[in-house]
């Protein structure tokens, strides 16, 4: 699906929880001025009707749904302008869950709205209190339910390795996504941005970050569960943007440009490896057959999935061969 986003850093937000700074995440600084962010909605609606490809025109960053009522109700106007112009298929927006509430739905309703993503983090009361997000568990679920009953698309953004979070607390955020049942999730890695109180926490060492490979293995364990139940997983890992490559920014966490790829690589690992432990190819040559478009994601960075199934099945030789049209993999004795 396109999308034509539209970051809004900070704006409606009625809180800044402790690892955040929207404004170098979303590569925007300074106050939101409205009539720039009109005129940008405005250019891509004539963007897309240019190109002949309409998607959702996307507002994220901040907390939609409570930035004042003025802007919010002419930023309205002019999506579903370009909505009727045949420039976007829907109004996308994410916002907090205690910011859906039956006022805002209501008013919502006369517009073309699409996809609501609703940025939960954790679905662990104890990690949303230290965290300082200013919701509950139940907030998320109300929100969740309204959405549904408006006719809408609901998605869930959840954050890994926040504070206060292991991995049962993870598992329980992961089982309360899976009762709730949004149609798709995004995962992102919890990064330590200077300046904000995260910051702060690392140095008195009251919070320690995730590895990359803690922030993968999690990762991996989410995307398998939620697309086991057919709950899409749209993205992993924060988006790259050149401030946020700016050097001493991210001061600690799983800071990696290509996350998702990793836990991709790790998806296909675990599956060989069920498929090696019911099996006797130990001193064997063996030859691992997947998709052609895959097969980096079958070998790994630097080989790295060859290097573990040979080493820790004991192989004699490992060959990854990629096959135009194969969408599974298969394992066999060469």
């Amino acid at each position: 699906m396109r999308i034509y986003p539209i970051f809004l850093p900070h704006a409606g937000c009625p809180f800044q929880c402790i690892y955040c700074d929207q404004q170098a995440i979303t590569s925007v600084r300074g106050l939101v001025v409205w009539e720039a962010v009109l005129q940008y909605v405005k250019e891509m609606a004539r963007r897309a009707l240019r190109t002949a490809k309409p998607g959702e025109i996307a507002f994220y960053g901040g907390t939609f749904t409570q930035i004042p009522d003025e802007a919010l109700d002419r930023l309205l106007h002019e999506a579903a302008q370009g909505v009727l112009r045949g420039a976007f298929t829907g109004i996308r927006f994410s916002t907090r869950p205690d910011a859906l509430g039956p006022t805002v739905i209501a008013k919502l309703l006369s517009f073309p709205v699409r996809t609501v993503e609703i940025g939960a983090q954790s679905l662990d009361e104890r990690v949303l209190l230290r965290c300082r997000r200013g919701h509950t568990v139940r907030h998320v679920a109300e929100a969740m339910e309204r959405v549904r009953a408006a006719g809408w698309s609901v998605g869930l953004q959840l954050m890994v390795g926040l504070p206060g979070e292991d991995r049962n607390s993870f598992e329980k955020t992961l089982e309360r996504a899976l009762m709730f049942a949004p149609y798709f999730v995004r995962l992102y890695p919890t990064l330590v941005l200077k300046g904000t109180v995260l910051e702060r926490w690392v140095h008195e060492g009251l919070y320690t970050p995730l590895t990359v490979d803690e922030a993968v293995e999690r990762c991996a364990r989410a995307y398998e569960l939620l697309t086991h139940r057919g709950i899409r997983v749209i993205r992993i890992g924060v988006q790259t943007t050149e401030i946020l490559r700016r050097p001493g920014l991210v001061v600690a966490g799983p800071d990696h440009a290509a996350l998702g790829y990793l836990v991709r690589v790790r998806l296909w690992r675990r599956c060989v490896d069920a498929i090696m432990a019911e099996g006797h190819f130990e001193g064997r040559h063996v030859e691992i057959q997947g998709p052609r478009h895959r097969v980096c994601e079958l070998i790994g960075p630097g080989r790295s999935n060859v290097v573990y199934w040979k080493n820790r099945w004991r192989l004699a030789s490992v060959k990854v061969l990629g096959v135009e049209g194969m969408e599974d993999f298969s394992v066999h004795e060469r």
